[in-house]
């Protein structure tokens, strides 16, 4: 399970709840995937989160203290991110929609 815009790997419990999903093996946030492929995010409309995984953000206060808090952020998965954008009949020269057969 990995970050088709980053390449980073989900670690973690998130491995766990993107398996869960049975959408593949390749994710992005809804911002990363729109930038990637180079669309609008009207022509997503109507795309729906694979899941939502979670990550701990690292902040310091005026006084230096560091303290952490979980964060949520919802995920696609690429095959929807393609199936989105093939329906809408937009493509990116540089990053074309496959065809996905089953």
């Amino acid at each position: 399970m990995f970050n088709f815009v980053t390449n980073r790997e989900y670690t973690g419990k998130n491995v766990d709840i993107l398996m869960a999903s049975g959408k593949g093996e390749e994710f992005a946030g809804f911002h990363q995937g729109k930038k990637f492929f180079g669309v609008k995010g009207t022509d997503l409309k109507g795309m729906k989160a694979a899941a939502s995984v979670q990550f701990i953000v690292k902040t310091k206060n005026a006084d230096g203290d560091e303290s952490k808090s979980i964060r949520y952020k919802s995920v696609f998965a690429k095959s929807d991110f393609e199936n989105a954008i093939a329906q809408n009949r937009v493509l990116n020269p540089d990053r074309k929609v496959e065809t996905i057969s089953e």
